[in-house]
C-alpha cells in the first residue's frame, strides 16, 4: 500500500489555518489521502516531534494536510509553507505520520540515521576559521548521557527547493532594517539570546546573575558537542558561497564570520534551548513568547544570509532533543531547581 505523508499544523491562536489548493502536495503525481485517523490520537508518538504541551489531546487547535507521497515531499511541503504559518501567527509542526500507520518510537533511530538529509554544496575544509574545527572535541559532555552521540530520537529537516529564493526575499524586504540587532546578536552567546533572556527580567541582577545565568552557562557549553558534531557530519556550506543564492553579512575575514559549515544553526539552536529550559525554571513565562522569540532570532540569521531556513529547522529539532538529554542529569536538574527557586524569590520581590 502506497504511504501518503501529511503534515499535522498546530493552532495556538484559535485562527483558522490557511487553505491550500488541492493539488499542493509537493510531488503532482501522487494525491495523498487525508488519514483517516484523528491527530489527538496519535499523541503518543507526537511528543518526539512535537512539545508536549503540543500533543494533539484536544486542548489546541489542529488541522492536517495531505502533504506528499514519501517522507521527503512532505518535509520539503512544510518548510515550504511555514513562513506563510508564522505570517499569520500560525504555530506549525511537522509529524511525520502517513494514512496506513504512524511512525512508532521503536521506529526512531532506524529512520534517523536512514533519512538524515544530505547536501550536494559543501562546506570546504579550507573554509574553518578561528578555533571552530575543535569545537566539538572541547565542548562540554559532562551532563550529556553517555550514548549521546547516537543521536537516538533526533529528526532532522531536508532542504527546500526554494530557500534561496526566501533568502534573497529576506534580504530585498528586511536585512536594511534588521542589520543592526543582527550584528549585536553576533557578538556573543548572551548577546545572541538577549531577546529570550529580557521576557525573564534584569539579569543584571546581582544576585539573580548567580544560579539563573549558571543555568545558562553550562546549558551553552553542553550544545558545543553535539552541535558542532552534526555540522561536521553533514558540512554544508553557507548561502553565501553557493552559487547565485545570496550574499552574507560579515564575509571573511570580518571578525563576526562564522568560518564552520550551516547545518545545523547554532543561534538556532541556543535560542530555542534557552527558550526550553526557561519556561521549565520561570512560571511567570508565556512559551508561546518564548518560542517567537527564539525563532525570530534564528529568523534574522537567515535574514543575514548565514542560514538556510532548515538550518534554524534543525536547530529547533537538536534544541529540543539537547534539552531532553541534559534532564537526564541529576547535576542538570539542581541546576534547574536552583534556578526556579532563584527566580520564585525575585519574581517574588524577595531578592
Amino acid at each position: 500500500m502506497t504511504k501518503s505523508y501529511f503534515a499535522w499544523v498546530v493552532v495556538v491562536n484559535k485562527k483558522d489555518p490557511p487553505v491550500f489548493p488541492e493539488n499542493d502536495a509537493c510531488d503532482a503525481g501522487v494525491v495523498p489521502r487525508r488519514p483517516s485517523r484523528p491527530p489527538r490520537m496519535a499523541s503518543a508518538t507526537a511528543r518526539w516531534d512535537l512539545d508536549a504541551t503540543l500533543d494533539g489531546s484536544g486542548n489546541l487547535d489542529t488541522e492536517i494536510y495531505p502533504a506528499g507521497g514519501t517522507r521527503e515531499c512532505a518535509i520539503n511541503w512544510w518548510v515550504r509553507h511555514a513562513p506563510e504559518f508564522k505570517k499569520q501567527g500560525i504555530k506549525s509542526r511537522m509529524l511525520i505520520a502517513f494514512v496506513d500507520g504512524i511512525v512508532t518510537p521503536a521506529d526512531r533511530q532506524l529512520r534517523a540515521a536512514e533519512e538524515w538529509p544530505r547536501f550536494p554544496h559543501q562546506f570546504q575544509d579550507s573554509e574553518w576559521t578561528g578555533d571552530f574545527k575543535t569545537k566539538d572535541e572541547r565542548g562540554d559532555t559532562s551532563l550529556l548521557p553517555a550514548n549521546w552521540q547516537a543521536f537516538e530520537g533526533l529528526f532532522l529537516p531536508e532542504p527546500s527547493v526554494n530557500e534561496c529564493s526566501v533568502l534573497q526575499e529576506y534580504k530585498r524586504k528586511l536585512r536594511t532594517a534588521h542589520e543592526g540587532q543582527i550584528t549585536w546578536e553576533a557578538k556573543s552567546w548572551r548577546n545572541a539570546i538577549d531577546e529570550v533572556l529580557k521576557l525573564v527580567g534584569d539579569l543584571t541582577y546581582p544576585t539573580l546573575c548567580t544560579h539563573t545565568l549558571e543555568l545558562l552557562r553550562r546549558l551553552d557549553g553542553s550544545i558545543d558537542a553535539p552541535l558542532f558534531t552534526l555540522k561536521k557530519r553533514f558540512m554544508r556550506g553557507r548561502p553565501a558561497t553557493e552559487n547565485g543564492c545570496v550574499d552574507g553579512m560579515f564575509p571573511p575575514p570580518h571578525p563576526y564570520h562564522p568560518g564552520h559549515p550551516a547545518y545545523p544553526s547554532g543561534h538556532a539552536t541556543m535560542a530555542h534551548a534557552a527558550a526550553l529550559v526557561l519556561q521549565e525554571v520561570d512560571s511567570t513565562l508565556d512559551p508561546q513568547k518564548l518560542d517567537e522569540a527564539a525563532s525570530d532570532i534564528a529568523q534574522r540569521r537567515e535574514i543575514a544570509g548565514l542560514h538556510y531556513p532548515s538550518d534554524s529547522e534543525a536547530g529547533r529539532r537538536l534544541a529540543h532533543w539537547l534539552v531532553d538529554q541534559l534532564k537526564q542529569s541529576s547535576e542538570f536538574v539542581q541546576l534547574m531547581k536552583l534556578a526556579r527557586d532563584e527566580l520564585i524569590a525575585y519574581h517574588a520581590g524577595r531578592l
